[in-house]
């Protein structure tokens, strides 16, 4: 009898511990989509969809490059760059530029959404080249091969009526998250640079009276040591090594420059002799601040001009 009992109550107890775990687990489900959501609309979210749900052998793509259209924002505002494509063909753009995060701040946006830390950049960019027709197609944590899909989806230049003078092109800092790697240089500066020289290609046929300007990847810093400014760091060798291999491609092209504006948010201290980024102009030790940005249309002027651009640049209050 008491074996029996005892056999009632363990069956009585799985029951129980039964039901309370059916009850938790709608629970707890519910509770992930409440983060996935919440992760989805902030602004740190938007920020790490850029930068983590891709897979990491993007770097080597095919031919056609890697869509996110898996990504909701992302391929939202791919539709609306396309609009502006189509616009673009019906009544002619001048300048156009292509890349990724640091590209679309041009816009003040992050994934087409508002974004404060790009909220000046908009000024810079009008100060620069408000008095020309442009285009600006970027979207925050592309890599070479979603800039290289988006060119081939309705992002591209083919059917312009008449090809712009210039067109900018600064894409592959996104890369490197996804080599892996970091250590062996060469292999990582072949990834990244062959995926930006696949991109300009394709620029190259559909803009066939274009000159582009391939900007080479600027420093960065890393979150991972202290201060997050230093220099060297991980990242410097293969950024380094593919700005040497995208020089050496642009100079065995016609209608290519390679355009370097790195050294402009660097410093050595005088003391140390210690090389950090330059705090104000890459705050976040990535993107340049709307003082970065103005620095980087400053270097590309003459370039511009080589190419048949004179912007008239006008007063700006103070950043």
């Amino acid at each position: 009898m008491k074996h029996h009992a005892r056999g009632v109550q363990e069956q009585e107890w799985l029951q129980t511990l039964k039901s309370k775990a059916l009850c938790f687990v709608p629970l707890a489900l519910l509770g992930l989509v409440a983060w996935a959501v919440l992760l989805l609309r902030s602004d740190q979210g938007l920020l790490k969809i850029a930068h983590g749900l891709q897979s990491s052998n993007e770097a080597h793509h095919s031919p056609q490059g890697v869509s996110r259209m898996e990504n909701p924002y992302w391929a939202q505002f791919h539709e609306t760059l396309v609009q502006e494509v189509e616009v673009a063909k019906e009544r002619g753009v001048e300048l156009v530029f292509y890349g990724d995060s640091i590209t679309e701040s041009w816009r003040g946006t992050n994934t087409g959404q508002y974004w404060e830390p790009f909220a000046k950049t908009p000024e810079v960019f009008a100060k620069h080249y408000s008095s020309m027709s442009t285009g600006v197609y970027a979207i925050s944590g592309d890599t070479t091969g979603n800039l290289l899909w988006r060119v081939h989806h309705g992002e591209g230049l083919r059917g312009l009526g008449r090809s712009p003078q210039a067109v900018v092109v600064l894409i592959g800092t996104n890369d490197l998250f996804h080599q892996p790697n970091l250590d062996d240089v060469q292999a990582v500066a072949a990834n990244v640079s062959t995926g930006a020289t696949e991109v300009v290609e394709v620029i190259l046929e559909q803009a066939p009276g274009a000159q582009v300007l391939l900007l080479g990847l600027l420093p960065r810093g890393d979150p991972a040591v202290e201060p997050p400014t230093l220099q060297p760091c991980r990242f410097t060798a293969p950024i380094e090594a593919a700005n040497e291999r995208l020089q050496a491609y642009a100079a065995s092209r016609k209608r290519v420059n390679f355009v370097d504006c790195g050294h402009l948010f660097v410093e050595k201290h005088k003391e140390s002799g210690e090389v950090e980024l330059i705090g104000e102009l890459m705050p976040d030790v990535l993107h340049p601040s709307a003082q970065g940005m103005d620095l980087l249309a400053q270097c590309l002027q003459p370039h511009l001009r080589q190419a048949g651009i004179n912007p008239t640049t006008r007063r700006l209050r103070s950043l």
